[in-house]
């Protein structure tokens, strides 16, 4: 009796991945720390909050885009393979997205969970982390650089920190395993800002919580299309919208 044995996606080497990995461990560590500091005074100065939550972003790409730059110019050239079937899975992708961020809003305008309706703010636009504000209150405080930052930054470092290598290299090992490493990385980030402050860690892990689905919706799409290119164009279409109903309702 044959085993079927599951299909292994294109990866990153090996020392990119750890190189991509140890600077997500220091920055989510140490830098924290320092923006904590930084930001020390400044509760109530929102609008000043989301230029930290920007410069958090363009700091991990500065160092996630380089990193990963080969792997992704080699995805780029592989795109073209069942181009149609990967636009659509990536279309579907961006609909269920949408449609759970408006289950999570709808929920709790009714009964004893209307306090916690700042809770689907968290989910979309999809960003790697959120270190003071909810993602769609700082779309709200800073609209132009806010969607740019979600747009055209966010998703190209969250699928190169967490998907590239977390989920990739745990999934060529065994498919549970790819989302198991997932679920740990982003809870890593959670974790760091709760230990720091930033939030107290209670309302941190019920915002990583809100996201996870979205995450494994996305490493699914990783998956079923074997490109990074995918969940990128998804978060990114995901983000656009997003950001677009924010600005449009507030």
């Amino acid at each position: 009796m044959k085993l079927k044995m599951h299909k292994l996606l294109e990866e990153p080497e090996a020392p990119k991945v750890l190189a991509m990995a140890g600077f997500c461990i220091l920055f989510f560590l140490f830098g924290t720390v320092l923006i904590a500091l930084l930001s020390s005074g400044l509760g109530n100065s929102h609008k000043v909050l989301s230029w930290f939550e920007i410069v958090f972003h363009l700091i991990c790409m500065m160092v996630a885009v380089p990193v990963m730059w080969e792997y992704l110019t080699d995805s780029w050239l592989m795109r073209g393979a069942e181009a149609m079937r990967s636009f659509c899975l990536c279309l579907l992708t961006v609909l269920l997205v949408l449609v759970y961020s408006q289950v999570l809003q709808r929920a709790p305008l009714s009964g004893k969970l209307e306090e916690y309706s700042w809770v689907y703010q968290s989910a979309t636009p999809l960003l790697t982390h959120n270190l003071f504000l909810t993602n769609a209150y700082m779309v709200e405080l800073n609209p132009l650089y806010g969607t740019l930052c979600a747009v055209l930054v966010a998703p190209a470092v969250t699928c190169c920190m967490f998907y590239a290598t977390a989920f990739v290299k745990g999934y060529n090992v065994h498919p549970l395993l790819g989302y198991a490493l997932v679920i740990l990385a982003t809870l890593f980030l959670p974790f760091c800002t709760g230990v720091v402050g930033m939030w107290e860690p209670g309302p941190q892990f019920v915002q990583w919580a809100v996201r996870l689905p979205i995450h494994l919706l996305c490493c699914k799409l990783y998956r079923d299309t074997d490109n990074i290119w995918m969940p990128i164009f998804a978060q990114a279409g995901i983000n656009l919208i997003s950001c677009l109903l924010v600005i449009y309702t507030w």
